[in-house]
């Protein structure tokens, strides 16, 4: 299911799929007060154009994690599969690159031409090792830019944020958060103090960024949650 609040959270109501087998909404985001996209990593891609009052089952869609600059440009990442691209809201996909070894939880993009995904790499059957790859081509080629050491089973870097091309955030497994003020080229470890995943960070004007539960590009006064629902 969907919740939304449009008062600040003081209320929330249940917005439903429209299908009844979906049953676990990973992602949500909405560019403005009635376009948006839902994920289900095992079957399904959600598109609303009416403040999530009503949501289509877009077929063609590749699921995986996501990101949309506007309402018609956007990308997805699907683990051990590939890189998507799409200029018409998701109706359609072409894939832009590949990439099998990796499984990606985040996408995320600065303008056109300037991404970064998140993601884990498997190193043997007790290690993982978190990464980042980011293009500077509109997601056409990938580079992997930085990699941690691969010190647990399911090590990984789960989410990233950026202001612009240049600033950026990512965070990870066991309190992990690095940062870059040059697009990548070099990430700086930041001591978090803690030792819990960070599944997710959003920033807002020039803030400071903050790890939250939830990665959701929201418009102001507006919010909605994906919500798992086991059947």
């Amino acid at each position: 299911m969907i919740l939304h609040t449009s008062d600040g959270d003081e209320s929330w109501q249940e917005q439903l799929s429209g299908e009844g087998d979906i049953w676990s909404l990973d992602q949500v985001q909405f560019i403005d007060a009635n376009i948006g996209w839902a994920v289900d990593y095992w079957n399904y891609f959600l598109r609303t154009t009416d403040g999530g009052a009503n949501w289509d089952v877009i077929q063609s869609a590749p699921p995986g994690p996501f990101f949309f600059l506007d309402a018609n440009i956007g990308w997805m990442a699907r683990g051990g599969d590939g890189v998507y691209h799409t200029i018409d809201g998701g109706v359609t996909w072409t894939e832009s690159d590949y990439l099998a070894t990796t499984i990606f939880n985040s996408i995320w993009f600065a303008d056109t031409q300037h991404g970064w995904m998140t993601g884990r790499e498997r190193l043997d059957d007790d290690h993982d090792r978190g990464v980042i790859f980011a293009t500077t081509n509109g997601g056409l080629t990938w580079t992997k830019q930085h990699q941690t050491g691969g010190l647990a089973p399911r090590d990984g870097l789960f989410d990233a944020v950026f202001k612009d091309a240049s600033s950026g955030w990512a965070v990870g497994s066991g309190g992990r958060i690095v940062s870059t003020t040059n697009g990548g080229a070099s990430w700086i470890p930041q001591d978090s103090g803690m030792t819990a995943d960070f599944r997710s960070i959003q920033t807002a004007g020039d803030t400071t960024p903050t790890p939250t539960p939830t990665h959701t590009p929201i418009p102001t006064h507006a919010l909605w949650l994906p919500l798992m629902r086991r059947q």
